[in-house]
C-alpha cells in the first residue's frame, strides 16, 4: 500500500545475501512488504503517534479513515451494549419483584374467584353502612326537601330563603377574614 524509501536492489550479485540478483530481489520485495505492513499497522493502530508513518499521502488518509470508521463503531457496539445490560437488568428485578409480589395480587385483581369476593365485600360495606348510618346518607339537605315538598311550600319562596342564608354565611365568612387581617380590629375585641 505505500511505498519505500529503501533503494531498490541493485541487477547481479548481493553482498549481503551471497546468491544470485533474482533471490536478493525476491527476498527484499519481502522485507518491503513486511515494513509497510508493519508501518502501516503501527499507523493504524496509533495514529500520528505512531514512530513511522506511511510515505503515501493517500494510504494515510485511508488508514485515518478506517481507524475513525472502527472506532466509532467499536464505542457504538459498547455504547449498545451498555444500555442492553441496563435494560436486562431491570428486566430481570422487575420480573423478580413482579413475579414475587404478582402471584399474591394476580389472584385478587383478575376478574375471577377474587374478583367475585373483592366485589362481595365492597357491597357488604356499603349495605351495612347504609343501613346503621342513614342519617349521613339519607339525611340532610335531600330530605329537608322532600319535607319542604310534602308540605306544599313555595318552591320560589324556599330558594330565596336558601340565597338569603348563603349570603348571611358569604358575609360572616368575609367578617371572620376581615377581622383575622385588621390587627388592631382583633385588639378591640378580645
Amino acid at each position: 500500500m505505500t511505498e519505500s524509501t529503501a533503494p531498490p536492489p541493485a541487477h547481479g550479485h548481493d553482498p549481503h545475501t551471497g546468491g544470485s540478483g533474482a533471490q536478493s530481489s525476491a527476498s527484499a520485495v519481502k522485507e518491503t512488504r513486511l515494513t509497510n505492513l508493519k508501518t502501516n499497522t503501527a499507523y493504524l493502530a496509533l495514529g500520528n503517534k505512531a514512530a513511522t508513518k506511511p510515505s503515501s499521502v493517500a494510504t494515510r488518509s485511508v488508514l485515518t479513515t478506517f481507524r475513525y470508521v472502527f472506532r466509532y463503531m467499536i464505542r457504538r457496539m459498547f455504547r449498545v451494549a451498555k444500555y442492553a445490560a441496563i435494560g436486562g437488568a431491570i428486566a430481570f428485578v422487575g420480573t423478580g419483584v413482579l413475579g414475587a409480589l404478582g402471584t399474591g395480587i394476580a389472584w385478587f385483581a383478575a376478574p375471577s374467584m377474587g374478583m367475585g369476593i373483592g366485589m362481595g365485600i365492597s357491597w357488604a360495606i356499603v349495605k351495612f353502612t347504609w343501613r346503621h348510618r342513614p342519617e349521613r346518607f339519607r339525611g340532610g339537605w335531600w330530605s329537608e326537601m322532600a319535607e319542604r315538598a310534602f308540605e306544599g311550600r313555595d318552591p320560589n319562596k324556599d330558594e330565596e330563603a336558601d340565597s338569603e342564608a348563603a349570603d348571611a354565611a358569604v358575609q360572616q365568612k368575609m367578617e371572620n377574614k376581615r377581622l383575622r387581617q385588621d390587627v388592631w380590629a382583633r385588639a378591640e375585641t378580645v
